[in-house]
């Protein structure tokens, strides 16, 4: 038997906030659903908000989308000071690279 490790939320610095970013794929109907909450060092929702897309490729892709659009998200909101979170750490890779160039 796999024992999976249950995965627990920390909050960001006073002043940060956390944005938290996933994929869920239905491969079976090419759809993905995209989901992005922003909380505050107390746990507190700024921002929350999900959305479907047509899934294309492979998994990474619809979790750069996932990033991309909780970024987005963030920006309508007016929100600064953020601390992005994947479970892709392709994904985190990229983005970092594309932030280091």
């Amino acid at each position: 038997m796999l024992s999976k490790k249950k995965a627990q939320w920390t909050p960001p610095s006073i002043q940060m906030l956390k944005l938290n970013v996933d994929a869920a794929i239905d491969s079976g109907n090419q759809m993905a659903g995209l989901g992005a909450i922003i909380r505050d060092s107390n746990g507190n929702c700024a921002a929350a908000a999900v959305k479907t897309s047509h899934f294309w490729r492979d998994v990474c892709h619809a979790e750069a989308e996932a990033t991309d659009w909780g970024l987005q998200v963030a920006e309508q909101a007016n929100l600064n000071s953020l601390i992005v979170q994947s479970d892709c750490q392709e994904v985190v890779s990229w983005f970092f690279a594309l932030l280091c160039t």
